[in-house]
């Protein structure tokens, strides 16, 4: 006897799978509460944005059981903000508080490469890695390794900057954005600037002859923090 019931569940794995191979949307969950409301989306690294939808992923983020009412012009505004990939400090708040206090200052150490060293230095296996590196990279830079070759005896401390966004509407409805201001604690201008990017913190430069001097190009563009590569630009400061 034929299970009609399989055959329909069959039926729809299959039609998922297909249309997940295609690139195609996901079906809307079934969801019973009135009202205009946005779901809490969480996403593998931490992140969390409340989206007003039903699809069971958004990006990388999953959708959750927590959500929140909204009326017609915060809907609008949340709109904005996921198209934008822009995130509410509120909703992230333990988030970012955690992430500063992950990211202590540093220092970094210059070295210049002038004469070839030693070829029983070069030949030392603990310093093949390093040796392989000098052949890329320039002769001359910053490293956070104490050991590095050449290494001049000038240092630097290195901390990082977070930048937030004020987003509002202009006469003509049209949404502007601001920035915080230079070197400002985000989670205590909240109230002004209450926005960030998934990148929103970068690594910058204080000179020790002179510890109220900052040395970075401060952001130009609504564009900037979202292009910013973080990991790669921190990696380039590690080596």
């Amino acid at each position: 006897m034929v299970n009609f019931k399989k055959l329909i569940e069959l039926k729809d794995q299959v039609i998922k799978i297909v249309n997940k191979k295609l690139g195609k949307e996901e079906e809307k969950e079934v969801c019973n509460i009135p009202g205009c409301h946005a779901h809490r989306y969480v996403s593998p690294n931490g992140f969390a944005r409340y989206i007003v939808s039903e699809q069971p992923k958004y990006k990388d983020y999953e959708k959750t059981g927590v959500y929140r009412m909204v009326t017609e012009e915060e809907k609008e505004l949340l709109d904005y903000l996921n198209k934008k990939d822009i995130l509410s400090i509120k909703d992230n708040y333990f988030k970012i508080k955690n992430d500063m206090e992950s990211h202590p200052d540093f220092y970094q150490y210059y070295y210049r490469l002038e004469n070839e060293y030693d070829p029983e230095f070069n030949n030392d296996e603990n310093m093949k890695h390093i040796m392989e590196e000098l052949t890329r990279s320039p002769k001359n830079g910053w490293t956070t390794d104490k050991s590095y070759p050449g290494l001049t005896g000038e240092m630097r401390r290195c901390t990082y900057e977070y930048y937030a966004y004020k987003i509002e509407k202009d006469e003509n409805g049209e949404y502007i954005w601001s920035y915080s201001p230079n070197g400002s604690d985000i989670l205590i201008t909240e109230d002004e600037y209450p926005y960030i990017s998934e990148n929103y913190f970068v690594p910058v430069e204080v000179y020790p002859n002179n510890p109220n001097w900052v040395y970075h190009e401060y952001p130009e563009s609504e564009d900037y923090l979202k292009t910013f590569n973080l990991n790669e630009h921190y990696y380039k400061l590690k080596k």
